[in-house]
């Protein structure tokens, strides 16, 4: 998992958090990359720790995209703002120091030359919308190894699932 650049710090957290406690608990050796003072919360890193030492996997964190693609099989990167912003930890989220932050970083792209970094094998996944020619690069994800498309095709079949269960016949 892998912050990439956007050009609106407006981002959710959810997807980061839920993707490397999902990947450490199944066993995964987990890499998480991001520019300094873009870190996941202190609650979600200990989880993930946890449910990788317990599960048989590996947990990491980089502040450098290329030594997290290095032999990757799988790349998820994907932009997300500043846990700084969010309460309780701010009482008014900074966008502006985010956005400072956000645009210092804008080479944090996934490209040809990363993917080449990664396993020959490597995916490509995001759980879409992109920010296409900024997270991501038109021939990355429109390429072979990107599974992007499918697994937002798969996130649809799950939120139906979810309605269906949850709403009154």
């Amino acid at each position: 998992m892998s912050w990439a650049y956007s050009p609106s710090a407006h981002k959710p957290l959810s997807v980061p958090h839920s993707a490397v406690i999902a990947a450490a608990t199944v066993g995964c050796d987990v890499v998480l990359a991001h520019p300094e003072g873009l870190e996941l919360n202190d609650d979600v890193l200990e989880a993930t720790r946890k449910r990788a030492e317990e599960s048989g996997g590996s947990f990491e964190v980089v502040n450098d995209m290329e030594a997290a693609f290095e032999g990757a099989h799988v790349v998820y990167p994907k932009a997300w703002t500043s846990k700084y912003n969010i309460p309780p930890i701010a009482d008014a989220p900074d966008l502006d120091a985010t956005q400072a932050l956000f645009d210092a970083n804008k080479h944090w792209i996934c490209d040809a030359a990363k993917m080449k970094l990664a396993a020959p094998e490597v995916k490509y996944m995001h759980c879409l919308p992109c920010d296409r020619g900024y997270e991501v690069t038109d021939e990355v994800i429109d390429g072979p190894q990107s599974a992007a498309f499918d697994e937002a095709e798969n996130r649809l079949h799950a939120q139906k699932a979810v309605m269906a269960l949850t709403m009154d016949r």
